[in-house]
């Protein structure tokens, strides 16, 4: 806050408005000063200090088109909390005197977790005046509000990680088979139990928010909510104007399903454009399906929604689709023939797909398991997708799980994914789980299904500690050439690979093993007019340097090597000779 004061200072004594000291800015009008003061996107702590500037200054800023509270102190103590509610109610009131309208509005309520995680008293009058703000914006018609909260207590339903199913145990595969559907049986029932557990604890811990009766808005184009509570949504308020809406962190109280459904509706919001939910759970819902029926939909973002078993969409103009970490969702029933981008991973229910084709799509991000058991349908709501744009997708982007050895019983790629003749691109982001060098039988596999691939980028995950070392070689080795023994089988040896067409290849976060040295040669081995290899080895690696130049050399020849960049971020470019 001193800076703010040492500022207000300084203009204060007219330092700034000019060389020799004279006030110029007050010299203009007050629709330009108010204009100005716009278009600086100053916080509103800087915006009420302006009226100490001079007389005629004061209550300029209540004119002020845009309101940005986000230059606060951390909120880490009751006391802070208040204030700092006080101090919001007290601007919007001042505001609320002033004919000009609000064409931005933007408040967080951001609790530090930590230090206020035992005051739930601080729960009950901060959700008062979370919905008496939302409330406040609707009814001032502003036209692009953005509001934040955080509680001292948080919704607990948003935790998502993505893990393959365990293996088997030993004995009869058929019996193993048989153990897993009754295990998820069993799991499934405890499931349902916890959940009516769940539900007791809800209504007496939880606290709501009621936004049953906000009103309608004709001039509001832009909502971004992001709530952390359970929320009661308005039932039938109407946005006329809203093209942009986001939901963050909301749990559905009992009832609110088909509010939701309304509210991404035409029916509610004829000019939606632009929808995005994230973290909205459906656990405590009266229902567990979604229908969105938005003719103007153009985007559309759904990661992280808990609890929804089925999702149907009816968006003729949609253009780009998302849909991630939908852990419970079962059904997906889609009428969007003009759909051009397709993002469907980490899905990890097996999701029946219903709907016609998709003619329009030409890039498609999906996540692939290497391989798995027998009768594994982990694969088949990406696969399914891919049959629908199979013949006008051009583009693709692949996360590739490679698991356990234990678990890698059959290729569930090869035999199953459709062919691509038409896709030019591919990038392949891999994760292996244990070891670097199990990750080129399933990359082999899945490179079959293409033939006229341009472009292919091969990404080996660079989060730290999923690098595990090679233990057939010591990196710390002085003999470079001992970096290339391998004993591991080249299982991907006899498999059958055309690229024939490719020009560009670029392989990320290598490790320097003899494996990823002699997989890459085997992949590019096909490519007779290749134009430009990039390779970035792993900054997560250590001891590279006296094995760098050996790989580089023995990846590919006839052709020169380029260093680019310092440090971390080096990399090394391949060209042939001219």
């Amino acid at each position: 806050m001193a800076s703010i004061e040492n500022a207000t200072e300084a203009t204060a004594a007219g330092q700034g408005g000019g060389v020799d000291g004279e006030d110029r800015i007050s010299g203009l009008c007050d629709d330009l000063i108010v204009h100005i003061l716009g278009l600086a996107g100053c916080d509103v702590v800087w915006l009420v200090r302006t009226g100490v500037i001079s007389r005629r200054w004061r209550g300029l800023w209540t004119r002020v088109p845009v309101l940005f509270f986000d230059n606060w102190p951390a909120l880490e103590s009751a006391g802070d909390v208040g204030l700092y509610v006080a101090f919001v109610n007290g601007v919007l009131a001042q505001r609320a005197q002033s004919a000009a309208g609000i064409d931005c509005l933007w408040i967080p309520l951001f609790m530090d977790t930590d230090s206020l995680q035992d005051h739930q008293e601080l729960v009950p009058p901060s959700m008062e005046a979370a919905e008496a703000w939302i409330r406040y914006a609707v009814q001032k018609q502003v036209k692009d509000f953005k509001f934040k909260l955080r509680l001292p207590s948080t919704v607990k339903d948003f935790n998502f990680k993505f893990c393959l199913p365990p293996p088997p145990s030993d004995g009869d595969y058929d019996s193993k088979v048989d153990e897993e559907e009754d295990k998820q049986e069993e799991d499934e029932d405890l499931e349902e139990q916890e959940d009516g557990d769940e539900d007791e604890d809800e209504e007496e811990e939880e606290p709501l928010m009621d936004l049953d009766e906000l009103p309608s808005s004709t001039k509001l184009e832009a909502l971004h909510l992001w709530l952390s509570a359970r929320v009661r949504l308005p039932s039938a308020a109407v946005f006329t104007s809203l093209e942009n809406l986001a939901l963050e962190f909301v749990q559905l109280a009992p009832g609110s399903t088909g509010h939701l459904a309304r509210i991404v509706s035409s029916a509610c919001c004829p000019r939606l454009r632009h929808l995005r939910m994230m973290y909205v759970s459906f656990k405590r819902a009266e229902t567990k399906e979604l229908v969105i029926d938005a003719g103007e939909l153009l985007e559309l973002s759904l990661d992280s929604l808990t609890g929804l078993e089925s999702l149907e969409l009816r968006t003729p103009k949609l253009l780009d689709l998302e849909i991630e970490s939908c852990d419970e969702l079962r059904a997906f029933t889609f009428s969007a023939p003009a759909l051009e981008k397709l993002t469907f991973y980490y899905n990890r229910s097996p999701v029946a797909i219903h709907g016609d084709g998709l003619p329009c799509v030409w890039f498609l991000r999906i996540n692939l398991v290497t391989h798995l058991y027998h009768h594994s349908d982990i694969n088949d709501s990406p696969i399914a997708l891919l049959q629908r744009c199979s013949s006008s997708a051009r583009s693709l982007l692949v996360h590739l799980d490679v698991p356990l050895e234990i678990e890698r019983q059959v290729d569930l790629i090869k035999d199953k994914m459709p062919q691509l003749p038409n896709v030019t691109h591919l990038a392949v982001n891999l994760h292996p789980i244990v070891e670097r060098h199990s990750f080129g039988d399933g990359v082999a596999g899945l490179l079959t299904r293409f033939s006229n691939l341009e472009y292919l980028s091969l990404q080996l995950d660079e989060v730290p500690g999923c690098i595990k070392r090679d233990g057939y070689y010591s990196s710390r080795d002085a003999d470079v050439e001992s970096a290339f023994i391998c004993k591991h089988a080249d299982n991907w040896a006899s498999t059958e690979i055309s690229l024939a067409n490719l020009r560009e290849a670029e392989f990320t976060g290598l490790t320097g093993t003899g494996c990823e040295c002699r997989f890459l040669r085997f992949v590019i081995a096909s490519a007779t007019d290749l134009q430009i290899v990039t390779v970035r080895f792993s900054v997560n690696e250590y001891n590279l340097e006296g094995r760098k130049d050996g790989f580089l050399s023995r990846l590919i020849g006839d052709g020169t090597w380029t260093t680019n960049g310092e440090g971390p971020h080096q990399w090394y470019e391949w060209r042939p000779c001219p």
